[in-house]
């Protein structure tokens, strides 16, 4: 069964107003207008006073500072004065851009690696090309130390000193390293 439908009819309200409960109140004013207008005025005059002691420090410090620096003379402003090194790249006194620099950079350890020029003059030093020095590497191999401790030369000087060819394959081969030997040679292992 359906409970019975109610239609909301006002003649038919029951009149509510004689029932009161003195434990639950409720708020007789939503705003206070006077306390926020009082609060709005508070805010704005505090941020007034509050710019103009920025802007009366900011003046004083600027004077401070001015007073501080030493008055240079006005020809020497006209010169340009260059950053300290290193200057990075884009400031004053560095104006090559970072790719042309690189690739001036590149050009220049390409011409040091492929050709001939001194690395000591007086002590006859010189530098060769690399793909040459590799070659040179091969043919004669690492200098060694000997046993004694002093260094011996893998430029042939030694295997001139050798008298007969046996000698001279002896010595080839204590100076050659073997293949898992981390640049040992046959001499060390040998004892």
């Amino acid at each position: 069964m359906r409970p019975p439908e109610h239609h909301h009819n006002p003649e038919k309200t029951r009149d509510l107003s004689r029932i009161q409960n003195p434990e639950v109140a409720h708020e007789h004013q939503d705003v206070n207008v006077r306390g926020i207008l009082i609060f709005g005025a508070a805010l704005l005059v505090s941020a007034v006073v509050i710019h103009l002691l920025l802007w009366w420090m900011l003046g004083y410090f600027t004077v401070r500072e001015n007073k501080a620096e030493p008055k240079s003379h006005p020809l020497a402003s006209e010169r340009q004065q260059l950053p300290p090194e290193p200057r990075l790249q884009g400031m004053p006194g560095h104006e090559e851009a970072a790719p042309a620099e690189m690739h001036k950079f590149s050009s220049g350890e390409e011409n040091v690696l492929n050709s001939y020029g001194w690395v000591d003059q007086k002590a006859g030093i010189v530098r060769i090309p690399i793909e040459q020095a590799k070659k040179l590497l091969l043919e004669r191999g690492l200098p060694v130390r000997s046993q004694a401790g002093g260094r011996r030369q893998a430029d042939g000087a030694s295997r001139r000193d050798a008298s007969d060819e046996g000698a001279q394959t002896r010595l080839d081969e204590e100076r050659r390293p073997a293949g898992t030997s981390s640049g040992r040679t046959l001499e060390g292992r040998r004892k």
